[in-house]
């Protein structure tokens, strides 16, 4: 089969013919349509994560079920999202309820094969159900929906709170929708980048200048969403949350952040991360994208094929697109 393969040369990866997976007798083998690229992929391929390689990456996966064992039957010809996350099931942190940052967490694409080839194996209890009335187009979107729907249950939201997120990629534009609809009365967002800036305001969100005068606004925010990775973004929660008040970290930084810790202890701040999401989560992302509650109309600006992963990735890395989308089958 076609995959895309990056062999640990940064910046690098290559379109090579690949043997087909070979499932075990509690596995599906999928035939890919789409995978959506991530900003995950892009530090991958950029040599910025510590795993074994070659790797086919992609973890953002629909497809149609092409192989399953004879007691599976069923499945075979079903449109499905994957979901990529794989526990242990046996480290203290899955007995304790919490598989999603298993102590041994594994990603499809990541560190073990993805979902940029022709076909791609996957654990059976994370296969799930596509519904007729779901494109294959969105579908390619459940699993960065899943990661919003995590962000904003790990906030505990509450409905009439104010909101201020940092940074509107998809996943910043995915928190600021189910922000709105778990019940927010305001949503800000602060970007710097003019393209993301006029997604944006097409999908009807409020941008905030960075260079706003913090001292001198009437009311601060009970919840800040930290996805951009910066430090300027944590630092100016810091001053924009309110006292009592919740900082979700989403993003990935790459260097330590200097914290004023007499800050959190004034203000009585809550510090939080958010990882993931649980199978809860993947199946509500499933349900809000197939009602539309979920708007993607303005999220994925561009479709590419596999030949062309290289590009893609290009494109997402210069934040000349939002969501990009890998065609797998032409």
């Amino acid at each position: 089969m076609k995959a895309v393969l990056y062999t640990g040369q940064p910046n690098k990866v290559s379109i090579e013919e690949v043997e087909k997976p070979v499932i075990n007798e509690d596995e599906a083998l999928v035939r890919v349509k789409y995978i959506g690229i991530c900003g995950a992929d892009i530090e991958l391929i950029k040599g910025n994560r510590n795993i074994k390689i070659p790797v086919i990456p992609g973890h953002e996966i629909v497809g149609t079920v092409e192989e399953v064992s004879e007691k599976n039957n069923e499945l075979i010809g079903k449109r499905v999202a994957i979901e990529p996350t794989i526990s242990c099931g046996i480290c203290q942190t899955c007995k304790i309820g919490l598989p999603h940052i298993c102590n041994n967490l594994k990603v499809l694409g990541v560190h073990c094969n993805g979902g940029a080839a022709e076909y791609v194996k996957a654990p059976l209890n994370k296969i799930h159900l596509v519904p007729d009335s779901l494109s294959d187009e969105k579908s390619a979107l459940i699993e960065p929906v899943s990661v919003g729907i995590h962000v904003v249950k790990t906030s505990k939201i509450q409905f009439g709170d104010n909101v201020l997120i940092i940074g509107s990629g998809p996943i910043g534009l995915l928190v600021a929708q189910v922000c709105k609809f778990a019940g927010a009365k305001k949503i800000s967002i602060m970007e710097i980048n003019d393209f993301r800036k006029g997604i944006c305001k097409n999908m009807g969100f409020e941008v905030v200048e960075n260079e706003k005068n913090t001292e001198n606004i009437d009311y601060k925010y009970d919840i800040g969403y930290e996805v951009s990775g910066s430090e300027a973004g944590m630092q100016k929660l810091m001053e924009m949350v309110r006292p009592g008040g919740k900082i979700i970290i989403v993003g990935l930084f790459k260097n330590p952040v200097p914290i004023q810790l007499s800050s959190i202890l004034f203000k009585e701040l809550e510090i939080k991360g958010s990882r993931v999401y649980s199978s809860l989560d993947f199946k509500l992302a499933i349900e809000l994208l197939n009602k539309g509650i979920i708007n993607t109309k303005h999220l994925i600006t561009n479709i590419v094929n596999l030949k062309d992963f290289a590009y893609g990735v290009e494109l997402a890395s210069k934040k000349e697109a939002m969501k990009v989308v890998v065609d797998v089958q032409n």
